[in-house]
């Protein structure tokens, strides 16, 4: 029966429409489906530790539901806290210690092993990364579900791929689709889900053009599948389960009398800048914190937990100290949104007042900033410390705080948009330099609000972000572009040589000698010991080629006397010949060369009763030398318009005389 299946599939799997219709449903619905359990597990198991035990129940976002299988404690009880998120990260260490792949985001691991491992990831990473990620965030540790789904789906996928004994390039397509499925499937954006992840591979303006369809295909097939279960499981969402994840206010619009508040957006994106800047030093400088603590493993995420747990009951006490008149939308409660997802504080955020008095309005947005200062710190240790948890949910938290706080601060000036615009757009920028993904950011911004009133805000401060904010992002494992991805290594070498002809690089008029089918052994020799040829051509006297020999072919016959006397050379010529024409394309003249490994080819011209006739010979080193001079052009050319920044960027592409790729 499997055999049948196999069959059949690779037949299906053989037209492109089809097999990426198929193999991207069948992401799509694995990464939904995945998706989905791991948010109930989360669901219920922190329902139990959290809310039922500990008392803990942040805010949540319109589009989250909660099973509420036990009632929640009266109040939170910061000792049994900080024992349930400190346990938690004692048992993710011992996960770690069977499999240490499931630290951290998620991400990197997908996006490693897209451009290095030829989309493969063992079967049980994904299968460790789900457990683990249920422990962290379910005893209220730091992060986010959707880096984790991008891992756990490209898990999958790569098994699913290799099930079907794809092609290493389908397998990555594979790969990188359903981190846009996962994304699609918990932030209700599948649009931008799909761009995402054709754009998170390269930390420049690149996209992977072979990802954009098939990644289409699976974020719908996701986003309906999460929705639909989630309809089922969640009574409350049976009318709601395709609706945003964030309910905002209708009056968000963007006008041309109003364009007085892209010196406000402005204001905003130079904040983001400087704020994701922030994020990614204070992630990466605890992250080497950790790696220099000579303990084991084990302890690490445990150690991380608790001082996320302690940072962030510590500033749930400080925002207590607020009197509650002197907030706006916001309660002090919302602190705890540093903790977990957090996405409660984006909902809050979203919905605050355009007017409030100066006291109201200092006090908001300075509980705006505590919460994204706690979401910095308490993720920064959650994730760098071993824990498994997402960066893109904290990014999110951290950036609409951000954003609402800049709002309320600029809240009475012409110049400043709503504090609820500046949320969302705060996101969307944020989204764009953290993760270097500007149109996915633009794109989120349409689906959050379900409009595009706000894009052209959003175009202003996603390339605002993406230009002024550097290189180095949240996905350590990104890469600058194609050309530096081992995923395309020698892609760019066969693809020049595809579009250069042999015609442009042979050269006729060179000196080649050759024999005649009747010459004789010693006339064979005189020609070695004479010629700087590798490859000797034997022609008829029409000028048509009858075969070729090299030393190897001779050498069998200079140690037999008596078949030496009577030896020409068209007995020592093999007949079975590689030739080349003058219309073949280099790139297929560098295949033949490596077929019997002869440094040189014949070059003929045949006619319609198929003579050969001998044009001359064409080298490897030949081959080889045009194309670092075509290269050597193209870094001049490059360098002209801007494009290679330094010297060592123009040493990329060359091959050796050998024919070994020394490109990236």
């Amino acid at each position: 029966m499997a055999h049948w299946f196999m069959k059949i599939s690779h037949k299906l799997l053989r037209t492109g429409t089809l097999k990426w219709l198929l193999l991207g449903s069948c992401i799509g619905l694995i990464s939904g489906l995945a998706s989905f359990l791991l948010y109930l597990c989360i669901d219920v198991s922190s329902g139990f530790l959290l809310r039922g035990i500990a008392g803990y129940e942040p805010s949540a976002a319109a589009g989250e539901q909660h099973l509420h299988i036990i009632p929640t404690a009266d109040e939170l009880n910061p000792w049994l806290f900080m024992l349930i998120i400190t346990a938690g990260g004692f048992l993710t260490g011992l996960i770690l210690r069977i499999c240490p792949d499931a630290a951290g985001a998620g991400t990197n691991t997908a996006i490693n092993a897209y451009h290095n491992q030829r989309g493969r990831i063992p079967l049980l990473v994904p299968v460790w990364k789900f457990i683990a990620t249920t422990i962290t965030l379910a005893t209220g540790g730091s992060g986010g579900k959707e880096g984790p789904i991008s891992m756990i789906g490209s898990g999958l996928a790569a098994n699913v791929a290799s099930r079907f004994r794809l092609s290493g390039r389908d397998r990555r397509i594979l790969l990188a689709a359903s981190i846009g499925a996962g994304v699609a499937a918990l932030f209700r954006a599948p649009l931008a889900g799909a761009i995402f992840a054709a754009e998170v591979l390269y930390a420049e303006s690149e996209l992977e053009a072979d990802v954009i369809i098939p990644s289409f295909i699976s974020s719908i097939v996701g986003f309906v599948i999460f929705g639909l279960i989630e309809s089922l499981v969640y009574p409350a969402m049976s009318e709601n389960a395709f609706n945003n994840l964030f309910a905002t206010p209708e009056e968000f619009a963007f006008t041309i009398g109003n364009a007085a508040e892209l010196i406000g957006y402005g204001i905003l994106a130079l904040t983001i800048i400087v704020t994701v800047r922030f994020y990614v030093v204070v992630a990466y400088q605890i992250e080497k914190l950790f790696q220099r603590l000579k303990i084991s493993i084990i302890i690490k995420p445990a150690i991380g937990a608790a001082i996320a747990g302690a940072i962030g009951l510590l500033l749930y006490e400080v925002a207590s100290l607020i009197p509650p008149e002197h907030i706006a939308s916001i309660s002090h409660d919302s602190v705890l949104n540093i903790l977990g997802h957090g996405y409660g504080a984006i909902q809050e955020a979203l919905l605050t007042p355009t007017e409030m008095s100066p006291t109201v309005k200092w006090s908001t947005a300075g509980l705006l900033l505590l919460i994204a200062l706690g979401k910095i710190l308490c993720s920064s240790f959650t994730i760098s410390s071993g824990g498994s948890a997402g960066k893109f949910g904290p990014s999110m938290v951290i950036a609409g705080c951000t954003g609402g706080a800049v709002g309320v601060a600029l809240s009475g000036l012409e110049i400043a948009p709503s504090p609820g615009s500046c949320v969302i757009i705060a996101m969307a920028g944020f989204f764009a330099s953290a993760y270097r993904t500007p149109i996915a950011g633009l794109l989120m911004v349409s689906e959050l609000t379900g409009t595009y009133q706000l894009l052209l805000p959003a175009m202003w401060v996603c390339s605002l972000c993406f230009l002024a904010s550097g290189k180095k992002s949240v996905v350590a494992t990104q890469v600058p572009s194609p050309l530096h991805s081992p995923a395309h290594s020698g892609h760019f070498f066969n693809d020049l040589l595809s579009g250069i002809r042999v015609k442009a690089v042979f050269d006729p008029d060179r000196e080649i000698g050759i024999l005649n089918p009747n010459s004789s052994l010693d006339d064979c020799k005189q020609l070695v010991t004479i010629s700087h040829q590798t490859v000797y051509p034997v022609v008829d006297n029409m000028g048509n080629l009858c075969g070729i020999f090299n030393m190897n072919d001779l050498r069998s016959f200079l140690y037999d006397d008596a078949l030496g006397m009577v030896a020409v050379a068209d007995d020592i010529a093999t007949k079975d010949i590689i030739i080349l024409r003058e219309s073949d394309t280099l790139s297929s003249a560098m295949r033949r060369f490596t077929i019997k490994n002869l440094e040189e080819l014949p070059v003929v011209a045949e006619d319609e009763s198929g003579n050969r006739k001998f044009l001359g010979l064409l080298g490897r080193r030949q081959v080889i030398a045009h194309y670092n001079q075509v290269v050597d052009k193209l870094r001049r050319r490059r360098a002209d318009d801007g494009y290679d920044e330094n010297d060592s960027s123009l040493r990329h592409g060359t091959i050796n005389s050998q024919g070994n790729d020394n490109s990236p």
